[in-house]
């Protein structure tokens, strides 16, 4: 019943098409001040980078190819390796399409699964992979709406940062509100359509 459309980053449920979690934030930024080409670059590396971590965790991916066609790209790669070897994730959901039947949204999680972390085993946790140099409160807000739509409320939420000098940071979201931020900015974008605005 849901679809994805990669070149349009459209999701539909039976035809109809529905926001993305990444859409719904939108009304909390304002991206008009940022140089197009500085924007598309950094969705290029960001959608690059998840690809490459993807079809790593799949054993689909040819490092060698990588490395020639992405040199500027490895050490975000070697970054994602050095969290495998440090906290040996068993992933049990990579990349899965979610739909809220209840609020009518879609999104795709980067991961789900057990690991470890600060010494402790979690389980079924959700990791959400960045490549941005900055943290920004908002992936709290995102990783809510996700766990939300996977009917996982109370999972605990992680972003991590892969970094280009192989490096890696990982912060845990645990803010109440992140998801009524949420679903404000969802009311917030009906309004809108709604007033043609």
């Amino acid at each position: 019943m849901l679809t994805f459309d990669e070149a349009t980053h459209t999701y539909r449920h039976a035809g109809v098409v529905v926001p993305s979690v990444t859409q719904v934030l939108g009304v909390l930024y304002n991206l008009a001040g940022i140089p197009p080409e500085v924007l598309i670059a950094a969705q290029e590396r960001g959608t690059a980078v998840h690809t490459a971590t993807q079809y790593y965790d799949e054993g689909e991916l040819d490092e060698e190819q990588f490395h020639r066609d992405m040199p500027e790209l490895v050490g975000y790669l070697e970054g994602w390796k050095k969290f495998l070897r440090d906290c040996q994730p068993l992933w049990r959901e990579i990349e899965k399409p979610l739909f809220n039947h209840t609020m009518q949204y879609a999104g795709t999680p980067d991961r789900w699964g057990d690991f470890t972390h600060a010494g402790q085993r979690i389980k079924m946790a959700q990791v959400d992979i960045k490549t941005s140099e900055v943290v920004h409160p908002l992936w709290g807000v995102q990783t809510a709406a996700y766990n939300h739509a996977a009917n996982r409320p109370h999972a605990r939420r992680f972003t991590l940062q892969l970094r280009k000098d192989g490096t890696y940071r990982i912060r845990e979201w645990i803010d109440h509100e992140d998801f009524s931020v949420f679903v404000a900015c969802l009311t917030a974008r009906r309004w809108k359509e709604r007033h043609h605005l």
